[in-house]
């Protein structure tokens, strides 16, 4: 026979041995130390033997990080907690399937938008609940009037593209990279930006709404920065005299 204890002190009655038993835990999650002894033919009770459970009912949570790079593309990492038994894996996938891809513990580079699926399991065997998240990678298709030439006065130049994001927000269009166009409409395929006039001549320079005098020699750039921060960066292009008013 067998019998068992939680405390040490306090054990079941008797029950024929097996070898395994149904046992009842002390609630809460946390480890627990199992006591038990047995009897052998003779009636002797042997001194008690222990053993430590850990008692892990409560599911992993999963957390993904998301960094939008400079080049257009995405970083991509996973987290997870887990207060009993420990993580064991993290699943993912990037279509929007049911993740079932090991997350190797190394950042993933996104290069396009997409849904992100992904949830935890803990040792124990306990599963997260799957959670997604969209990733908007900004992405200029055309410009209007297209790039090189905007039309006499540059006024106004409409964007078209994705993964722009709904809210203006923090998105904005940089010329070269650093100079802020005024932005007059904001959707996530579309942005419309108002330079003003272009007036100048070769030999001076020229201005270019607020962008006094830049090298009509040197290639140039529009960037959008996404309301999520993702970049998109224009063909470059250099100014025309014609485009002057």
């Amino acid at each position: 026979e067998v019998r068992f204890s939680n405390d040490g002190v306090n054990y079941s009655s008797p029950v024929v041995y097996s070898t395994s038993q149904p046992w009842v835990l002390t609630t809460g999650d946390a480890e627990k130390t199992v006591y038990v002894k047995f009897k052998d033919n003779a009636g002797n009770w042997s001194n008690p033997v222990s053993s430590n459970i850990i008692l892990d009912t409560i599911a992993p949570q999963a957390t993904i990080n998301v960094e939008y790079l400079p080049d257009g593309k995405a970083k991509v990492s996973f987290t997870a907690s887990d207060s009993g038994s420990g993580i064991g894996k993290i699943y993912f996938s990037v279509d929007g399937s049911k993740p079932v891809i090991p997350y190797g513990g190394q950042p993933l580079t996104i290069p396009s938008s997409c849904i992100i699926k992904y949830y935890s399991k803990d040792l124990a065997g306990n599963q997260g609940s799957a959670q997604s998240r969209e990733i908007k990678i900004a992405r200029i298709n055309s410009t209007s009037p297209d790039l090189p030439v905007f039309g006499s006065c540059a006024n106004p130049i409409t964007i078209t593209g994705s993964g722009f994001g709904v809210q203006q927000g923090r998105g904005k269009v940089l010329f070269d990279g650093n100079i802020e166009a005024n932005v007059t409409h904001w959707s996530d395929t579309e942005i419309i930006i108002n330079f003003g006039k272009v007036t100048g001549d070769l030999e001076h320079g020229f201005s270019f709404g607020t962008i006094i005098n830049p090298d009509i020699k040197i290639p140039h750039t529009l960037t959008v920065i996404s309301d999520f921060g993702a970049r998109s960066q224009s063909s470059s292009f250099s100014f025309h005299p014609d485009m002057m008013c």
